[in-house]
């Protein structure tokens, strides 16, 4: 190949440049294998901190709900524990907690009080519960006392003012307060129902 030939220079400047287009090419080719292995890299890594991640999610909720159990046994322990103080017979004693549930779910935070303290405090009040409550020292008769006997009714007189039937039994009550309707209304409405239904227990006296 002479130096000087026009002809073979070309055939020499094509060659150096296909080579070059070659080498840039694979180049590339290179660095994009180079980004998806990378990329596969980041991916692994990431499927394996979210692995991580669902783990630890499971174990926080399992957590939860084993604290929230615990709470619930604590509770109802506690809240047997005061039933049995007051003597208060098996039979009623799931009437107390939809009472107590009812009336704390009406009030702030702050106002809340605990099973124990309600029961001494505001369970004699409700006309429905006081039945099922052992007699106060107060009430209590010495061996021996005998009860004086009611005196009989006396028939009504006309011109007496009507004495009212209370409108719904406790067992109507404790029925209406584990109602799923009763659960659905706002906590206004529950404040108000619960007013309600104290007005009626207040108010209610026996017919005979």
């Amino acid at each position: 190949m002479a130096a000087n030939c026009p002809h073979c220079q070309g055939e020499l400047q094509a060659f150096v440049t296909q080579t070059e287009h070659t080498a840039r090419l694979k180049a590339k080719d290179d660095a994009i294998a180079a980004k998806d292995a990378a990329l596969k890299q980041s991916q692994g890594e990431v499927s394996a901190l979210r692995t991580k991640a669902e783990a630890h999610d499971a174990a926080v909720a399992e957590r939860d709900t084993a604290r929230a159990q615990l709470a619930e046994r604590e509770e109802r322990d506690q809240r047997n524990s005061a039933l049995d103080e007051a003597k208060v017979p098996p039979g009623a004693r799931e009437g107390f907690a939809i009472y107590f549930r009812a009336e704390m779910a009406g009030k702030p935070e702050g106002e809340r009080k605990d099973f124990g303290t309600w029961l001494k405090e505001d369970a004699a009040a409700n006309p429905f519960l006081a039945p099922h409550l052992a007699a106060t020292p107060a009430d209590a008769k010495a061996p021996g006392d005998k009860k004086a006997a009611a005196p009989p009714a006396r028939p009504g007189i006309a011109g007496d003012p009507p004495r009212q039937a209370a409108k719904r039994t406790p067992a109507q009550v404790q029925e209406f307060l584990a109602s799923e309707a009763y659960r659905k209304l706002s906590r206004e409405d529950q404040r108000k129902k619960l007013a309600e239904i104290e007005a009626e227990t207040k108010g209610a006296q026996v017919v005979v």
